[in-house]
């Protein structure tokens, strides 16, 4: 086990990397490299002070990895363990790197066996995720890229190099491509975001079939300036869904595309689905 001061020296190389580098313009750039969305959650944070590993990931799921890969959108894997030594250690330091990158981190924790929570990878023929099977050391962040629906993946183990840190700076520079693209799974995140965003596209999701919004809108989010805002409403309590019904119409519970700005709208992209291309197209003209 590497001690405290070599982990934090392998984030605070990949930190530097991103603050030396200048404004990063967003948006879709290459093929040719990880294309990831942001965690809008991380929007409701003004301080790292007292959060840990689950304020600042995702919690993953099959279900989750499954759309993201069908849809050719890549994302990082932390691993993690409750008793894992190293994994305290390296804790405020991740989660002053997640803050200040913003992107899509799941966490699929392990047991104190070293057994994935979620194992997901043999439902994948492919042998791309082998990797993750062999290195189930503890903390290892996974790049996992979905390679046309045969995901292959790429791990930093932050357990025994500080040079990994240089390698994920790389990434994080220069490899990656970070869409306007927001996920939000809770209210706070999204009420911060719309503070500062006079006009956006809003997907409100029941959780249940996004087959729109990946053969619909996807593909011209990624690649455009402009941001979108991808509500989870399934993962939302009781009181922030009556919070959010009194941001947004109140009319659509859920499954509807809500434009914000100057010529706002609304419409449900279940019994609408041709004014919802309407609306998305005109957004992103």
């Amino acid at each position: 086990m590497k001690k405290k001061t070599i982990l934090s020296t392998a984030l605070a190389l990949t930190m530097f990397a991103l603050s030396s580098c200048g404004k990063m313009d967003y948006g879709y750039h290459s093929d040719n490299f990880a294309t990831i969305d942001r965690n809008g959650d991380l929007l409701r944070y003004d301080s790292g002070t007292g959060l840990g590993y689950d304020d600042v990931t995702i919690k993953g799921s099959f279900e989750l990895y499954d759309k993201d890969i069908a849809a050719g959108q890549d994302f990082f894997l932390l691993f993690s363990r409750p008793t894992c030594s190293q994994c305290v250690a390296l804790e405020p330091t991740f989660v002053d790197f997640a803050l200040r990158s913003g992107l899509k981190i799941y966490c699929d924790p392990l047991d104190s066996n070293g057994v994935p929570f979620v194992n997901w990878i043999d439902s994948y023929e492919n042998g791309g995720l082998d990797s993750i099977k062999q290195m189930l050391a503890t903390p290892v962040v996974h790049l996992i890229k979905s390679n046309k629906g045969k995901p292959t993946a790429e791990y930093k183990d932050f357990s025994k190099s500080a040079s990994s840190g240089e390698t994920l700076s790389t990434y994080f520079s220069k490899q990656l491509n970070r869409t306007n693209i927001y996920h939000f799974s809770t209210l706070g995140g999204l009420e911060a975001y719309r503070r500062n965003n006079q006009e956006s596209l809003y997907y409100l999701s029941s959780g249940l079939n996004d087959s729109f919004y990946w053969d619909e809108v996807y593909d011209m989010a990624k690649k455009s300036r402009k941001n979108l805002a991808f509500i989870n409403i399934s993962l939302f309590s009781d009181v922030d869904k009556d919070r959010l019904a009194s941001m947004f119409p109140s009319s659509h519970s859920e499954d509807y595309l809500y434009l914000d700005g100057e010529n706002s709208d609304a419409v449900s992209f279940r019994s609408e689905k041709e004014k919802a291309k309407k609306v998305i197209s005109a957004y992103y003209k």
